[in-house]
């Protein structure tokens, strides 16, 4: 009688290819996003922000100090700045969440911009050059910063893409009333030397 001893081995299945978000000199990433979302009854898209990631502030409890930044800087209406070390995180292989704190005795830099409705009013009667008058303060009213009272940001990395989503929710002092925002992220990784241009938006 014989004993026959079988060993299989088994192939292993090809896992994704997972993104250095720190290489090994300790720099971090950076990627050029496109933000398509909606803030209050307003559609947008194309709006374009730089997202920066890379190893944690000594202080951080977080697992890696991530910021979005708006472009351009000059007029960042429907954009929105987000600093992970004011919020929670949480890591799973390539993906990451954040999540604001809830704080009463400091205010959270994280915020975004958008163009108040107050901006649009008019004390007037309404006349023949009302739509004018609104095509003017979208070209050259400054938008409203909003400081998020809450908010999630959620990111997966792959290779050298990263998709994800956002929203914020605040108080607009000047309109007084809470404002939500939120928006799908999309991008690239760059190299590090390079910055987005500052082209005026349209």
């Amino acid at each position: 009688m014989f004993l026959f001893i079988c060993i299989v081995f088994m192939k292993p299945t090809s896992a994704p290819a997972q993104p250095e978000l720190v290489d090994t000199t300790g720099f971090g990433q950076k990627y050029l996003v496109r933000l398509t979302g909606t803030v209050l009854n307003e559609k947008f898209e194309g709006v374009k922000g730089l997202l920066q990631i890379g190893p944690p502030n000594p202080a951080s409890l977080n697992d890696y100090f991530v910021m979005i930044v708006g472009y351009p800087t000059t007029n960042q209406r429907n954009t929105f700045f987000w600093n992970s070390d004011e919020t929670e995180m949480i890591t799973f292989s390539d993906e990451l969440t954040c999540k604001i704190k809830r704080s009463c005795a400091k205010k959270v830099d994280s915020h975004f911009f958008y163009l108040s409705p107050i901006l649009f009013k008019n004390k007037g009667a309404v006349t023949q050059h009302d739509e004018e008058r609104k095509k003017h303060v979208e070209k050259t009213a400054k938008p409203i910063k909003v400081f998020g009272q809450a908010g999630e940001l959620h990111l997966r990395f792959y290779s050298d893409e990263v998709t994800g989503n956002a929203w914020m929710t605040g108080y607009d002092t000047v309109e007084r009333s809470y404002v939500r925002y939120q928006v799908s992220i999309s991008g690239q990784r760059i190299q590090s030397g390079i910055e987005p241009r500052q082209e005026p938006r349209r």
